[in-house]
């Protein structure tokens, strides 16, 4: 794909489109930030560990011990420190081993392919499959700080985007919100093959714009908050501080995907 080293979209691609001159930044110059948001490394891990426990008999809980031991130095927020989300991850997992979707889980990080109308390749990796005792339900962890909007399932691409892929319409994001007294909450949803077809006009027209070399920047409230607005205001020291360049990582290379198809209107 013309302006897209990957030369595929995934659901995270194109949610990053939604400001073009971040996409640019992210998957065509290969921006990173030098150290990562302790934030998003501690879902990752805990996401893996997960995955771990299901593929190959470790613990989760050893799994990310070790694998947040080996973090590095990240970027925390005000009120966390490496300590404090160890010890809330170590609660976390063990509220989640009781819970139905990990009791009855089919599958763990499943991946998926398929080619839209337009020949566009779109790929998604799915977290968790399991059976509810009446159907089958796609799940998706979330992490959050204390509080998460319920709205969020009914309207989020990501799920959509599973959902097209999986051919499951019932969905959830179960959240573990990192609170003083950690939970783990679901919030459920369905999906029609009318969000799969709006869903995949929207992919095809990302995918045109990117072909197209629309990069263009998308001021807005949350710039103060995105990691590459050193960039769009020429702020070399902190660029030179914070940020650095390297290959786009393919996050697919050596994954074995299912190949489905999607449905055609």
């Amino acid at each position: 794909m013309k302006n897209n080293p990957l030369d595929y979209l995934t659901a995270s691609m194109v949610i990053s489109y939604d400001c073009p001159r971040k996409f640019y930044y992210e998957y065509v110059e290969g921006w990173r930030p030098i150290r990562s948001s302790a934030n998003l490394v501690f879902g990752g891990i805990l996401h893996d560990a997960v995955a771990e426990e299901f593929r190959n008999g470790r613990t989760a809980k050893d799994v990310f011990l070790k694998n947040w031991e080996n973090a590095g130095e990240l970027n925390y927020s005000r009120n966390d420190t490496h300590e404090s989300l160890k010890e809330k991850a170590l609660v976390l997992l063990e509220l989640m081993r009781e819970t139905t979707p990990y009791r009855r889980a089919k599958t763990v990080e499943k991946a998926y392919r398929t080619e839209l109308p337009d020949g566009t390749i779109f790929k998604g990796r799915i977290d968790m499959i399991y059976d509810d005792g009446r159907e089958e339900v796609l799940l998706d962890w979330k992490t959050a700080s204390s509080s998460f909007h319920n709205s969020r399932p009914d309207l989020d691409d990501q799920l959509t985007a599973y959902s097209m892929l999986t051919g499951i319409p019932k969905v959830a994001y179960g959240v573990l919100l990192k609170k003083k007294k950690p939970e783990v909450k679901f919030f459920h949803a369905t999906r029609s093959r009318r969000d799969y077809l709006d869903y995949q006009l929207k992919v095809m027209k990302v995918a045109s714009d990117i072909e197209s070399g629309f990069f263009f920047r998308k001021p807005s409230l949350y710039c103060s908050f995105c990691q590459f607005c050193p960039l769009c205001r020429n702020q070399r020291q902190k660029v030179k501080q914070n940020l650095k360049q390297a290959p786009v990582k393919d996050r697919y290379k050596g994954v074995k995907c299912e190949r489905v198809e999607t449905p055609i209107f």
